[in-house]
């Protein structure tokens, strides 16, 4: 196909798509892309989360079908390689999808366009065969870093001594901050008395909550003025989907009220 260009009316097709889901993406993403004309100035965060995760939605029936299919062997690569569950049990099926990846790539783009990065993901499976995840061997955290370094040294005369004296600094103050503050999860925050409750619980002395704090992620309830519909839905390891409608402790364990779907289906069908 050769040169690939999106008119006026597919960029801004994807930006008004961009800006519905980005209504709806949890609050665990620091940073939502919005619009495809500032494609120059993303950060990583936001290139990966297109790549993972709002791409295959907000590219749909706008870009020309082979190049959709091309991104989307690309966007199952990533996920199946980004996730500890399938790095190892689907990685064959990755370094195929690979393989075909970079041939249909040809294809749409031309030979011409097949730079380093794009023949590089050829060999991620094996990497992430040897060493994990692909964030195990990412090389995000020293880019940045490495922004932070320029923050913290002043122009002018000796800059490593300034950047060993600003690390130090810092190493000393995280040492403080972790034995001033160790939050312990979960933790709750949020107390109201709006409900909804089951009527199997009515009569036991319990509180409710809007906010739940995990490790690794925050639950919010909507009946919160602070929330917003961002943070209350769920997925749990049987695969069910629902949405949070209240967070209970009952004798100082924690419970989540939920509304399930009951009929739900594989996004990839059609």
């Amino acid at each position: 196909c050769g040169s690939i260009r999106l008119s006026r009316d597919q960029i801004d097709h994807i930006n008004r798509r961009m800006k519905i889901v980005a209504q709806w993406l949890s609050k665990d993403f620091s940073r939502i892309p919005l619009d495809l004309n500032d494609f120059k100035t993303y950060k990583a965060t936001e290139l990966r989360q297109i790549m993972l995760y709002t791409g295959p939605f907000i590219f749909k029936n706008i870009v020309s079908q082979p190049v959709y299919d091309n991104f989307l062997i690309f966007n199952i690569i990533m996920r199946i390689l980004s996730c500890s569950k399938t790095v190892n049990s689907q990685n064959e099926y990755a370094e195929l999808l690979a393989k075909h990846f970079l041939s249909t790539f040809c294809f749409v783009y031309g030979r011409g366009n097949v730079s380093y990065n794009v023949h590089s993901i050829i060999h991620l499976p094996q990497d992430a065969k040897k060493y994990g995840v692909v964030d195990n061997f990412s090389s995000f955290p020293f880019e940045n870093y490495l922004q932070h370094i320029k923050k913290i040294v002043q122009p002018g005369h000796y800059p490593l001594i300034q950047l060993y004296n600003r690390i130090t600094e810092e190493r000393e103050c995280d040492l403080l901050n972790a034995h001033a503050s160790s939050i312990h999860y979960p933790s709750l925050n949020g107390d109201h008395c709006n409900g909804p409750l089951p009527n199997s619980i009515s009569n036991i002395t319990i509180t409710q909550h809007s906010i739940l704090f995990m490790q690794n992620f925050t639950i919010r309830v909507s009946n919160n003025q602070r929330s917003t519909r961002k943070d209350d839905g769920i997925i749990v390891s049987s695969n069910v989907v629902g949405i949070v409608q209240n967070i209970l402790k009952i004798n100082g364990k924690i419970y989540l009220l939920c509304k399930t779907f009951q009929h739900i289906s594989p996004v990839f069908n059609e």
